[in-house]
């Protein structure tokens, strides 16, 4: 699974210099400290990081940067809120507005593309895939969760969610990978480009053509692509969800938005699976 999300690079920009060296530059303020903080915040890149700079600094440049990290938590209506401010009360940095409004309205075009995925929640999507495979025997799957995290719960929730949703899959665990059907463990980084997850399927095909699965090593990764940010629970368990389809025999993706086995995190609305997710499942081991 794919972490392109919607979260800039944060760099010190010329927006932020010029600002700083000219609109305020009659304010007592250590330019060199915010630049760190701003530094700081720009890697961790948590929404709470650039609320206390907000809180300090009450400039609308960090603002922005504000609420794109709501963004990239997935809370756009806080992120619109914070924007519309922006283009409402700032008087001097045409550009800050300019990039306010390319915001807001990638997020009107999300908004209005999560609907038609919600209207489109229905049937499945086994016939748009082009690779899959199955478990010779979905029921009693044995799944290794390993690790020493302290989020190893949140691997638990997910296989629990996908054993509630689908009758023709269940799970039960075992204390060792070599008696394992399933592997499954955090790791703080990939290094697998803007993989957040990754899933590791064994298969052999039959003379017929039928490809199975003998095992599956599921890896998530703690830290997000390239930065010191960690994920939040919630895109932990999203990432896990998706990564455990992948291990059911999904092995290719879903083109609708709402799906769990959609191939990026970045517009991922909902942390649980959807209806055309377990149709999909239950077509595949009917």
């Amino acid at each position: 699974m794919k972490n392109n999300n919607m979260l800039k690079t944060f760099t010190i920009l010329i927006l932020f210099i010029a600002t700083f060296t000219g609109a305020y530059a009659s304010s007592k303020i250590d330019y060199q400290q915010l630049n760190k903080e701003i530094d700081v915040c720009s890697n961790e890149r948590t929404s709470s990081c650039f609320l206390n700079l907000l809180n300090k600094y009450k400039f609308n440049e960090i603002r922005y940067y504000y609420a794109i990290s709501l963004e990239n938590e997935k809370k756009l209506s806080q992120a619109k809120n914070e924007l519309d401010i922006i283009v409402k009360t700032e008087k001097n940095n045409t550009k800050l507005i300019a990039l306010a409004k390319e915001e807001i309205q990638k997020i009107n075009d999300l908004n209005t593309k999560m609907r038609n995925a919600n209207n489109a929640d229905w049937g499945d999507y086994f016939s748009e895939l082009d690779n899959t495979a199955k478990w010779r025997n979905a029921r009693g799957l044995r799944v290794f969760v390993t690790g020493r995290t302290g989020k190893e719960y949140i691997l638990n929730k997910a296989f629990q969610i996908w054993d509630n949703s689908v009758a023709e899959v269940s799970f039960t665990y075992v204390n060792s990978k070599e008696n394992a059907d399933i592997i499954c463990y955090f790791v703080d980084r990939l290094n697998k480009g803007n993989a957040a997850g990754v899933t590791m399927p064994q298969m052999y095909q039959t003379p017929d053509g039928k490809k199975y699965l003998h095992k599956a090593t599921v890896e998530i990764s703690m830290y997000k692509p390239g930065t010191n940010g960690k994920y939040t629970d919630d895109n932990l368990l999203c990432i896990t969800l998706h990564e455990i389809g992948h291990a059911l025999g999904i092995i290719s993706h879903s083109n609708n938005i709402n799906d769990i086995m959609y191939p990026t995190t970045d517009t991922y609305q909902r942390y649980s699976i959807s209806r055309r997710d377990i149709n999909t499942i239950k077509k595949m081991y009917h």
